[in-house]
């Protein structure tokens, strides 16, 4: 780490290097707050998305009722929409790093 103080026989950083150990720390969990936020962001809007997507195809299939197209409307975004969710927050909070692309 940094050139601070000796440390003590605990074996805990002390002084310089302290701060700088708590300093990054503080940095990385407000970057890690905004990530998760704006993930949760991107979720929300791609599952909108989603949803007139599978509205304007309900559409265009012309059910003979409209509780036939309620239904369908229905059942579309709530399958897209707990399928899509469960896999992207799957995997965008996997660790990946150690897996070739």
């Amino acid at each position: 780490m940094g050139t601070g103080a000796p440390r003590k026989a605990g074996g805990l950083p002390q002084g310089d290097e302290a701060t700088e150990i708590c300093m990054h720390f503080a940095a990385d969990s407000v970057s890690s707050f905004y990530y998760g936020w704006c993930i949760g962001f991107m979720i929300i809007g791609f599952n909108v998305l989603l949803r007139l997507i599978i509205i304007q195809l309900v559409e265009l299939v012309r059910d003979d009722s409209h509780s036939m197209k309620l239904t369908r409307t229905a059942n579309g975004t709530f399958y897209a929409t707990f399928f899509n969710s469960g896999i992207l927050l799957t995997i965008l909070s996997a660790n990946l790093t150690e897996h070739q692309p």
